[in-house]
């Protein structure tokens, strides 16, 4: 015969019962289950609010100002940050005050987004070099056209870095909502 240690029965009655009572005292932990004594939980389930997706179109026009980089021009492209989502421009080269007019999209899952714009001057032999940054909040509208943001100094740095101004950045844009279904996920 083989002997079963005691714990190993008691863990398996533990869970028998579980399994058994728990969706008649409504055990938060069996509500998952899909078992025809557990419909009643997915009726619950249903009726919580949807969660938002949206699609983010943010617009790089052009920059104004830009400070030198380079001795000569800069070949600045634009680095647009969401969360941990991340985009950049085409670099426009040699110019002090460069035109993209590039959209990009981001999928976002609340209507209230901060977006960071960081911009650089790609190099072809060394590294790319930052010039700055500009951030933006998007608190709930649908849409902002023409937003002029001053570029600064990268916030994170010591010594009040921050403050100092290095041009401007023309931007605009646009929240769809996305309207999910559970079609969405099968």
């Amino acid at each position: 015969s083989v002997s079963v240690p005691f714990w190993v029965l008691l863990d398996v009655m533990v869970s028998a019962v579980f399994i058994l009572i728990g969706p008649m005292i409504r055990y938060p932990a069996f509500n998952a289950y899909a078992w025809p004594s557990h419909c009643e939980a997915l009726y619950y389930r249903r009726r919580l609010p949807t969660p938002y997706l949206g699609k983010l179109r943010v617009t790089v026009h052009q920059a104004h100002g830009l400070r030198l980089s380079d001795f000569i021009a800069n070949d600045t492209y634009v680095i647009v940050l969401i969360g941990e989502q991340m985009q950049r421009t085409k670099p426009i080269k040699d110019s002090a005050d460069p035109v993209w007019n590039q959209t990009l999209e981001f999928l976002v899952y609340s209507p209230d987004c901060d977006v960071q714009l960081w911009m650089w001057d790609w190099d072809k032999t060394s590294g790319d070099d930052f010039m700055g940054e500009a951030v933006f909040h998007t608190s709930g509208r649908t849409s902002q056209q023409d937003l002029w943001l001053n570029i600064r100094g990268r916030s994170s740095m010591p010594l009040d870095y921050h403050l100092f101004f290095y041009g401007r950045v023309q931007v605009s844009w646009s929240l769809e909502q996305i309207n999910v279904t559970p079609d969405m996920f099968k």
